[in-house]
């Protein structure tokens, strides 16, 4: 791949990367309620998860640089922005804690 691809590619693995991971996590707390033993669910996604993510950035370290690394990083914090904002649920009033 040419190097002028490389790091947008990188952001989008990590963006693909963080909505997977956020989004499952969404999934597994909203399905806690009806699991049998919910403390093995949240642990089993969890290290499910984490692997993933663990083995996206490991190759990205192993196989690229330290830039493709920091873009996928961005990608991955953009996403869990984005997951966050689209599903937590919205607050009336003018936006003030007070």
């Amino acid at each position: 791949m040419s190097e002028l691809l490389q790091l947008p590619a990188a952001f989008m693995a990590g963006l693909l990367l963080g909505v997977l991971f956020f989004w499952g996590l969404w999934i597994t707390v909203h399905r806690l309620d009806r699991a049998p033993h919910p403390a093995r669910r949240m642990l089993a996604s969890y290290v499910l998860r984490f692997a993933l993510v663990l083995a996206a950035f490991y190759f990205l370290v192993r196989y690229g640089d330290w830039q493709q690394l920091l873009a996928a990083v961005a990608g991955f914090t953009l996403a869990r922005i984005i997951v966050v904002h689209t599903k937590m649920p919205h607050r009336g009033g003018n936006g003030s804690d007070a």
